[in-house]
C-alpha cells in the first residue's frame, strides 16, 4: 500500500519479510546480520526448528531482491553461503559522521558496550579479565536479559544502558575499547570508540580484520589468558595506546555517511538501468 501511494524509483529494505512483496519497482535488499550466521558463531549450532519460517523468508527475499549488499564484504560472504547467491550483490561499509564524537582528554580506563547477555557480543569474558588489571573495567549496557535474569557483574563497572550523547562522552574519556565479539557484521560501536581516539582491542574476526586490521589489537574472542595480556599491556604502554588510538581515528575517519550515501545512490542507478531487478511475489 505505501509503495502504491508513494510510487519510488527504488525499493531499499533493511529486513527480509517484506522482500517477496509483488513490488513493481527495483529491490535493493540490505543483509546487517541474519539469525543463522549469529546462531553458527555464538553458540556453534544450526537453526533450531523454530526458526525455519525464517529461513523461509530469507530463502524467498534473496532472489526477490534485484541487489543484495552487506555491511562488509566477508559478511557477504558468509550470508551467501548460508542463503545463496542474489542477481547482484555488493558490499557497503556503514558510516558515522565525526563531527557526533570528540577525543578528549583519556582517563586509564578500558570500555566496552553491548548486552552482558549477548553470547556474541561475548562481553562476560571481561569479568574474567577485570581482576587481574589495574583499572577499571566499565561496561556501557544492560545486564538483565530478556528472560528477566541478573547477570553477574562483580568486578566490572556498570555504567548501565546510556543515552547516545551519554556513550558518545564515555569514549571520549575511554583509553582504551574493548569488543571481544564471537559474531560482528560490522560493528558500528567499534566505529564510534575509534572516531573518539579509543585504542581498539577487538575480538579476531574476519569482518573486523577487513574494517581494522593495523588499527587495533586482535585476540581470539574466547582466550581469556590472550585478552588479559593485551589489556594489561595497553593499560601499561602509554605510548602504544595512543598510537592505536590515532591509527583507529585516521581508519575510521573513512567510514563516513557522506561514503555510504554515495554508494548507495550508485547502487540504485545500478538497479534502475538493469534489466529485470523488479521484486517478485513469493
Amino acid at each position: 500500500q505505501l509503495a502504491r501511494e508513494v510510487q519510488p524509483d527504488v525499493i531499499h529494505l533493511n529486513g527480509y519479510y517484506h522482500a517477496t512483496l509483488p513490488f513493481d519497482v527495483p529491490l535493493l535488499l540490505t543483509a546487517h546480520s541474519c539469525v543463522a550466521s549469529w546462531l553458527r558463531a555464538s553458540k556453534r549450532q544450526p537453526i533450531p526448528l523454530e526458526w525455519q519460517h525464517y529461513m523461509r523468508w530469507i530463502s524467498g527475499a534473496v532472489p526477490a531482491a534485484g541487489m543484495i549488499t552487506a555491511p562488509t564484504r566477508t559478511f557477504l560472504t558468509e550470508f551467501e553461503s548460508l542463503h545463496g547467491r542474489g542477481r547482484a550483490a555488493r558490499a557497503i561499509w556503514n558510516g558515522r559522521s565525526p563531527l557526533l564524537f570528540r577525543t578528549g582528554p583519556k582517563r586509564n580506563v578500558v570500555l566496552a558496550a553491548g548486552r552482558l547477555w549477548d553470547e556474541a557480543k561475548n562481553i562476560s569474558i571481561l569479568r574474567q579479565v577485570a581482576p587481574h588489571l589495574d583499572v577499571p573495567v566499565l561496561i556501557a549496557g544492560e545486564d538483565i536479559s530478556p528472560d528477566a535474569k541478573q547477570i553477574d557483574v562483580s568486578g566490572l563497572g556498570m555504567l548501565g544502558r546510556l543515552s547516545r550523547t551519554a556513550l558518545a562522552s564515555a569514549m571520549a574519556e575511554a583509553r582504551i575499547f574493548a569488543s571481544p565479539a564471537r559474531y560482528e557484521p560490522f560493528g558500528l560501536a567499534i566505529l564510534e570508540a575509534a572516531l573518539s581516539g579509543c585504542a581498539l582491542a577487538l575480538g579476531d574476526l574476519p569482518t573486523l580484520r577487513e574494517l581494522w586490521d593495523g588499527a587495533a589489537l586482535f585476540v581470539p574472542p574466547d582466550d581469556v589468558e590472550g585478552w588479559q595480556r593485551t589489556l594489561a599491556l595497553l593499560t601499561k604502554d602509554r605510548a602504544l595506546t595512543a598510537a592505536l588510538g590515532h591509527r583507529a581515528h585516521e581508519r575510521a575517519r573513512q567510514y563516513t555517511p557522506e561514503r555510504m550515501a554515495a554508494e548507495y545512490v550508485n547502487a540504485y542507478s545500478t538497479l534502475l538501468s538493469a534489466p529485470s531487478t523488479m521484486g517478485v511475489a513469493a
